[in-house]
């Protein structure tokens, strides 16, 4: 027997670190959110991507809030499993959605600072719907993207980026972002990010 055997959960966190990092890396591009066979997730009732994404990001070394009563319900669960601590949105390091927040909402999410740029928060949103769609037409350009990546996008997701392209970032500052679709693809999108929406039907 090997010594060095790797059991679900680690298999998972894994596959889940890979497709975190790449769609920051690449914003625009959309990873599946993949997982091993028989990994049954951290919380009953909550959506194994964003199970996998709390297990894979938060410690004891970082503090956690959502959003909305849904994700909130969640919180409990993900801390006792993770041992995050609990944190008002404008406080906290990583937040919570279920549903697209509020423009007021997204508002209070604490960026950083010019000294310390990386203190910016990082949003976790489970959209409920896919990510691609025929609501509108985003362009994402900055680094990592080759001139820009055009995205055809659901409501939810147009409604999200919407409310991103009205907050002004000050550089460096500002907050990620991972938007998670229904289908399990995740879209990352980094402070760095410029948004632009192109095109909205009707």
């Amino acid at each position: 027997m090997s010594l060095f055997r790797i059991d679900n959960k680690i298999l998972s966190t894994q596959k889940c670190y890979r497709a975190m990092l790449w769609a920051l890396c690449t914003p625009g591009s959309l990873q599946k959110m993949d997982f091993a066979e028989n990994d049954r997730g951290l919380v009953s009732g909550l959506p194994m991507p964003v199970a996998l994404m709390s297990r894979t990001l938060l410690d004891e070394q970082v503090s956690v809030a959502a959003f909305d009563i849904d994700s909130d319900s969640w919180l409990d669960e993900i801390i006792a499993a993770t041992g995050a601590r609990k944190a008002g949105i404008d406080e906290a390091d990583y937040i919570l959605a279920s549903s697209v927040p509020r423009l007021v909402e997204l508002r209070s999410v604490k960026q950083g600072t010019l000294l310390s740029p990386e203190d910016g928060a990082t949003l976790i949103i489970w959209l409920s719907d896919v990510i691609e769609g025929d609501s509108g037409t985003i362009e994402i350009s900055g680094p990592g993207v080759e001139d820009s990546a055009t995205l055809y996008v659901s409501p939810a997701m147009f409604s999200l980026m919407k409310h991103r392209t009205a907050i002004q970032f000050e550089y460096p500052l500002g907050f990620d972002l991972f938007a998670i679709g229904s289908d399990g693809y995740l879209l990352g999108l980094p402070r760095t990010s410029s948004v632009k929406v192109v095109t909205e039907k009707g």
